[in-house]
């Protein structure tokens, strides 16, 4: 067995551990700021990250696969893979890496600057279908950097489960980590998971998208853009790796 692949094996489920113990909360929005959202906001959330969702995986995914040079990725990915195969060593290994992080660069920035611009216009909503094409562009391109692909309803659902233990805290974080594994996803209906990711995501931007709604204000709830995005594509990038050592042992 890889000493080079056993040694970055045990610091990512290091990190894995630490994110377990570390609760996930929107920070600088009080219990009484919480109070004041509107009860139908949540059910509306839910509704719109459903239909985004679904939208993207019927008839999103190559306008997506357009967004960004896919052979490139694709092509830095065998050339660094293929060093791996010669010669397992942190150096070559490091050379994956060094691929998938420059993945989801200007999705990050455009992600800022969708809620944000529309958060000063006081819009809170419409930038959904924009922002979670987006973090899902980001995600195919992490995916793929480590020699995946997301096409599969498989590898669907394992990417909506991932967003969901990116998001969750505490017992449910526990029980969703532990459902990340994509042996455990060839059967899983991939209607619920899109509901189950939807309410996550709208739980975990519900008061966000309150303040994005009120002008002048909005620009700080836009802002939450920007800490789902990197939450989910933190996640993304240290369980694709992951993945992808298991295959090297």
């Amino acid at each position: 067995m890889n000493k080079a692949v056993q040694k970055q094996l045990a610091k990512l489920g290091a990190k894995e551990q630490k994110r377990l113990e570390a609760p996930t909360k929107e920070p600088g929005l009080s219990a009484k700021l919480i109070e004041k959202v509107p009860p139908g906001l949540k059910t509306t959330l839910d509704t719109a990250f459903a239909k985004a969702f679904e939208v993207v995986f019927t008839k999103g995914t190559p306008i997506i696969d357009k967004s960004y040079n896919k052979e490139a990725v694709a092509f830095r990915f065998d050339v660094s893979n293929y060093a791996v195969d010669r010669k397992t060593t942190k150096k070559t290994l490091r050379a994956v890496d060094k691929n998938a992080n420059r993945t989801g660069l200007l999705s990050h920035g455009l992600s800022v600057a969708s809620g944000a611009g529309l958060g000063v216009l006081g819009i809170g909503l419409p930038d959904i279908p924009i922002f979670l094409g987006l973090l899902l562009r980001g995600l195919y391109e992490t995916a793929q950097s480590y020699g995946f692909c997301c096409d599969t309803p498989a590898e669907r659902v394992y990417l909506l489960r991932l967003i969901r233990t990116a998001l969750t805290d505490g017992e449910a974080r526990a029980r969703s980590t532990a459902a990340l594994d994509i042996s455990l996803c060839g059967g899983a209906s991939l209607e619920e998971e899109i509901r189950l990711t939807a309410a996550a995501l709208s739980d975990a931007m519900l008061v966000s998208k309150f303040l994005q709604g009120i002008p002048i204000v909005g620009i700080t709830g836009g802002i939450s853009n920007h800490i789902v995005y990197r939450q989910v594509l933190q996640l993304a990038k240290l369980k694709y790796k992951q993945r992808y050592l298991y295959t090297k042992l």
